[in-house]
C-alpha cells in the first residue's frame, strides 16, 4: 500500500495538508546521495555535487538538470533542496517553481492515495466510491462485525464498531497501521484513523510521522485542541532537529488558526517560514492573518 495533499496557493488548503514529517511521511528513509546517483549515471554526479555548493547564473540550467535526475531516481529531498536554492537565487525562475510545485503535489497525492486496503478489504474496493456510512457498512460486512446501523455515526453503536474494528486490526505492524490509518483518513473516518495513528506513534521510529498524521486527523475531525495536545510534546523535544519539526509546526499553526488563536497561529507560521519561506502555503497564510490584525 502506498501512501497526506495537492499543492495550491488558494484559500482551499484543507486537503493539501501534507503531513510530511520526513519525505512527506513514510519515505523519510530514502537513500541520500553520496558520490554518485547510480552506476550508469556517474557522469551526472558532478552536477549534483556542484549544485550542493552554490547556484550561479551560469549553473542554473545544470542544476535544473540535476534536480530532474534526482526526481527520476526518487531522491526527492535532494531535488527539493536544489530547486529551492535556485528559487532563492532567482525567485522568478518559472521552471524551478513548477518542478517544485509538481513534486510537492505528487508527494501530497501519495500521502492520501489508497491503492488497496490490504488485510481489511478486497483489492477492488475503492474508498472514493463510497460515502462515510457506506464505507462503515462495507467494513462491517467484510469483517463480519455484525453491528451496522443506519444511525451508527454517533453514539454507542459507533463506539462498539470502532472497538471491534480495532480488535480486528490488532495484529498489524506499525507500517501497516499507518497505511490503514491513511486509508481511513481519506474515507473521512477521522476518529478511526486517529486511533490507528495513536497506536503507531508508540513506535519511536515512527513517532514524528504518526504524530503528524494524528494531529492532521484531529484537525480534520474539528478537534484542534486535541491536535495541539499531541503536537506539544514532540515540538518540545530538544533532541529532535528543528528542521524535522517543520511539518509539526505547520500543523500547530493550522490547529491554532482553527481555534481562532490567530496570534499563536501567526507565531507558528513565522517559525516555519524561518526554516523554509517556501514551505507549502505559509507565506499566503501569514499574509491573510496580517490582514486580520489591521
Amino acid at each position: 500500500m502506498s501512501v497526506d495533499t495537492d499543492k495550491s496557493q488558494s484559500n482551499d488548503t484543507e486537503d493539501q495538508t501534507t503531513v510530511d514529517a520526513g519525505e512527506d511521511l513514510l519515505n523519510k528513509t530514502r537513500t541520500k546521495i553520496t558520490t554518485k546517483i547510480s552506476n550508469d549515471r556517474s557522469g551526472d554526479t558532478e552536477l549534483v555535487q556542484e549544485a550542493e555548493l552554490f547556484i550561479t547564473a551560469e549553473t542554473v540550467d545544470d542544476n535544473l538538470h540535476s534536480a530532474k535526475i534526482l526526481i527520476q531516481e526518487g531522491i526527492l529531498e535532494e531535488a527539493k533542496k536544489i530547486l529551492r536554492k535556485i528559487i532563492r537565487f532567482d525567485c522568478h525562475n518559472v521552471t524551478a517553481k513548477q518542478l517544485l510545485e509538481e513534486l510537492e503535489a505528487q508527494e501530497i497525492k501519495n500521502i492520501l492515495q489508497v491503492e488497496s486496503i490490504k488485510k481489511t478489504t478486497p483489492a477492488e474496493f475503492s474508498a472514493k466510491d463510497y460515502n462515510t456510512l457506506e464505507v462503515i457498512k462495507f467494513l462491517d460486512s467484510d469483517l463480519k462485525l455484525g453491528i451496522f446501523s443506519e444511525h451508527m455515526l454517533s453514539g454507542e453503536v459507533y463506539q462498539e464498531f470502532v472497538q471491534k474494528l480495532n480488535k480486528e486490526l490488532s495484529g498489524l505492524s506499525v507500517k501497516d497501521r499507518l497505511d490503514i490509518g491513511i486509508a481511513f483518513l481519506e474515507m473521512g473516518l477521522y476518529d478511526i484513523a486517529a486511533n490507528q495513528f495513536q497506536i503507531a506513534k508508540r513506535s519511536e521510529e515512527c513517532r514524528i510521522v504518526a504524530t503528524s498524521l494524528l494531529a492532521y486527523a484531529f484537525i480534520k475531525a474539528e478537534k484542534s485542541f486535541e491536535a495541539t495536545q499531541q503536537l506539544e510534546p514532540v515540538l518540545g523535544d530538544h533532541e529532535i532537529d528543528v528542521k524535522d519539526k517543520i511539518n509539526l509546526m505547520y500543523l500547530m499553526a493550522r490547529a491554532c488558526e482553527e481555534m481562532q488563536k490567530l496570534d499563536n497561529a501567526y507565531s507558528w507560521y513565522e517559525q516555519v517560514s524561518k526554516i523554509d519561506i517556501y514551505y507549502r502555503d505559509v507565506s499566503h497564510r501569514m499574509k491573510q492573518l496580517q490582514k486580520t490584525f489591521l
